[in-house]
């Protein structure tokens, strides 16, 4: 990040430091919903509906709807159902035979 003069536009030096070791942002990728859907291999009426339900987390801007990949991996990972496994046997079960 460049600096101007820190005394022309007045800033105290402990900012001009900050500013000088501040690492510069870094850049999210954001899909649009017909991008997101097919990453997801979903139709994009489900995907609507999933943001609808604010299942998966977006950003508007303007008219405009961005999707982060890695927040909706996420906010799907919270409903993941595991494996099917044998169910139980009650106890006290009288059986014929």
């Amino acid at each position: 990040m460049r600096l101007v003069d820190s005394k022309r536009i007045g800033m105290r030096a402990s900012a001009k430091q900050y500013c000088e070791s501040a690492a510069p942002p870094t850049a999210r990728a954001y899909n649009r919903p017909a991008t997101e859907a097919k990453r997801l291999n979903v139709s994009v009426r489900t995907l609507a509906t999933w943001l609808a339900e604010k299942r998966i987390p977006c950003r508007k801007i303007g008219r405009t709807v961005l999707i982060d990949p890695a927040e909706s991996d996420a906010a799907l990972e919270r409903f993941r159902v595991g494996p099917a496994t044998e169910p139980k046997r009650r106890a006290g079960r009288i059986t014929n035979g």
